[in-house]
């Protein structure tokens, strides 16, 4: 007869926390519909401000910049040039072993160590130096 009691006793227990452990969850959902509740008046509001209106994209923003060498689409002409640069690098080669480079201070370099070819020429004007 002890064993039932203990067993009512437990179950009992058990009903109890889980009681309470089902209103602490309802009041958690309560706050957190509020919560929303706020959020959504807060668009509301920010939306009578603005004049509930999204803004329009502007048409020109439509155009289409392709690249010439692969075909790829750019919205602007900045990401077309930085594409460009990236991509498809200009290449300059050496008239003498026609290595090629990226940049023309790269195959200047190349010439001067390579194939000592140093600046022989200054302007008499700005001190500059060049090869031929």
């Amino acid at each position: 007869m002890e064993a039932k009691n203990t067993g009512r006793m437990t179950v009992k227990i058990l009903s109890e926390m889980f009681e309470k452990e089902v209103k602490g969850l309802k009041e958690s959902v309560k706050v957190l519909e509020k919560r929303l509740n706020d959020s959504d008046e807060k668009v509301k509001q920010l939306e009578e401000k603005v004049g509930g209106k999204e803004k329009e994209p502007a048409k020109c923003a439509e155009k289409e910049i392709k690249c010439k060498a692969c075909e790829q689409v750019f919205d602007k002409e900045s990401k077309l040039k930085k594409h460009i640069k990236v991509c498809h690098p200009t290449q300059v080669e050496c008239p003498t072993c026609a290595e090629s480079f990226n940049k023309n201070s790269d195959l200047e370099v190349h010439l001067e160590e390579c194939h000592e070819m140093r600046k022989q020429f200054q302007c008499e004007q700005c001190d500059k130096q060049c090869g031929i």
